[in-house]
């Protein structure tokens, strides 16, 4: 279950919905402990049963688009 709220940008007329973010769902704070509890766990276990290729960048750690640009260039000269 999430809250759902709208947030005020800080300008205009209050009354007028325009002037509001969308709504941005407010978890609580052990569904997000907990979340992130999993996500370290699932990682780990990829990690350590090489289950993700080496060409796989994103969502992993010290990784960025950056090395996957040096990847893609060095494998074309290559």
């Amino acid at each position: 279950m999430a809250e759902v709220r709208a947030i005020y940008k800080q300008k205009g007329s209050k009354t007028d919905p325009s002037n509001y973010r969308p709504a941005i769902s407010v978890f609580p704070i052990l569904g997000r402990t907990l979340e992130k509890l999993i996500a370290t766990q699932l990682y780990n276990y990829c990690d350590e049963h090489n289950i993700l290729p080496p060409e796989q960048f994103g969502f992993r750690r010290h990784s960025s688009c950056e090395m996957a640009l040096f990847a893609a260039t060095d494998s074309w000269i290559n």
